[in-house]
């Protein structure tokens, strides 16, 4: 969208009316599905919402006020910065000092005292219909989010898939109705002997990462096809997703293949976060951070291997978690975060008591927002947890 310059424009204050028009041009976005957020400063306390290109004011006082008004597109993408007015409201050009006669200024008064009540009430008519129309504007937009939301969470697997002697569970949590976090699991073989495992997290927030995501989740299908090492996966993910993305955004990507039959597992990192392998053996819970470059960066990788592997032989009582940096990077109202030391002694607790897969993630889930308190989530969560059964 184009949006002018700061404009500067002086009236009388004999001026009754003061109406600003403005329209934007989007490519994805029908002119009357656009929504326009506006207000003018040193009268409006807050922004207002309409999806009219025309705003008006009534009887404004003398004084200076800036008119700002931005678009927004269906995917919540606003204008780079709001378009302004400079508007100066000015005294009469001239003033009379006094009027002679008490009766003539009395007539002015009764004339005045109509007219103002006319406006006033015309006014308060207005912002009622303002009031509703912005309502009615809420109820769309929060519509089209819970929309996006459903779209979102179908692509998750609705069920882990069952194993012989091993449990799977996972969970998304969004920030806002949608985000950039996935996960899923699939068998890679037609066999069923090796099961893959993904977590993915977009950067960037809301819509612009939750159509990355869903992008994302196409290109895994593809890549996964006749593969079954994870290193391989990542590569062609890493391929496939460069120029069709947004150069500043990028994923970050952990995948897993589970031999079922051995219970043996092989973590691939694209700068996922840190894996916490409670081993029942030792009744302890190990940090395990594996070293990956992002995918989809635009900066081409010429030495060395970008993605590393690391080789787990689970046991039976064994729980390997899966997080994103929504769970460490959560903060309280201090602005103090989640401590991994938190993490690890929670997930040495539940995992020592025996709990199944899906109670440890629950109770992960239930500490996090436990810690965070009434300070807003910031960030998706997504935890997937895998527990060796005997």
């Amino acid at each position: 969208r184009r949006h002018d310059s700061t404009t500067d424009l002086a009236v009388s204050s004999r001026v009754g009316l003061i109406a600003f028009e403005f329209h934007s041009l989007s490519f994805k976005t029908r002119p009357n599905a656009m929504v326009y957020r506006y207000r003018l400063n040193g009268h409006d306390d807050t922004w207002n919402t309409t999806h009219a290109r025309r705003v008006e004011y009534q009887d404004l006082p003398e004084g200076a006020y800036t008119f700002e008004v931005e678009a927004v597109d269906r995917d919540l993408v606003y204008s780079r910065a709001p378009a302004s007015v400079r508007l100066t409201i000015q005294p009469p050009y001239t003033r009379m000092a006094l009027i002679g006669g008490l009766g003539i200024a009395l007539v002015g008064f009764v004339i005045a005292a109509g007219t103002s009540f006319k406006r006033r009430r015309e006014r308060d008519r207005a912002q009622q219909e303002l009031i509703q129309t912005q309502s009615r504007l809420m109820q769309e937009m929060d519509k089209e989010l819970q929309t996006a939301h459903e779209m979102q969470m179908s692509l998750l697997p609705k069920f882990p898939p069952r194993l012989q002697g091993a449990v799977l569970s996972g969970i998304c949590i969004p920030a806002n109705h949608v985000g950039g976090d996935y996960y899923n699991f699939f068998f890679l073989d037609d066999a069923q002997t090796k099961l893959g495992i993904v977590l993915s997290d977009v950067s960037g927030k809301a819509m612009q990462a939750a159509t990355v995501a869903m992008r994302f989740n196409e290109i895994l299908r593809y890549e996964t096809q006749n593969r079954t090492s994870a290193v391989d996966i990542l590569k062609g993910l890493d391929t496939s997703l460069r120029g069709q993305i947004p150069p500043a955004m990028f994923v970050t990507c952990g995948i897993g293949v589970l031999d079922v039959a051995q219970k043996s597992l092989q973590f691939t990192s694209a700068a996922s976060p840190a894996v916490y392998h409670f081993s029942a053996q030792k009744g302890a819970v190990d940090v395990l951070n594996v070293p990956g470059f992002p995918l989809g960066m635009p900066l081409a990788l010429q030495n060395g291997e970008p993605f590393q592997t690391i080789q787990l032989d689970l046991e039976p009582g064994d729980v390997l978690i899966l997080t994103s940096d929504g769970v460490e990077d959560a903060r309280d109202g201090d602005g103090e975060f989640y401590e991994r030391e938190r993490l690890v002694a929670l997930v040495q607790e539940m995992a020592r008591k025996g709990l199944s897969a899906e109670a440890i993630r629950d109770a992960l889930v239930a500490d996090v927002k436990r810690f965070m308190g009434s300070t807003s989530q910031m960030d998706d969560l997504t935890a997937i947890v895998l527990r060796i059964d005997d």
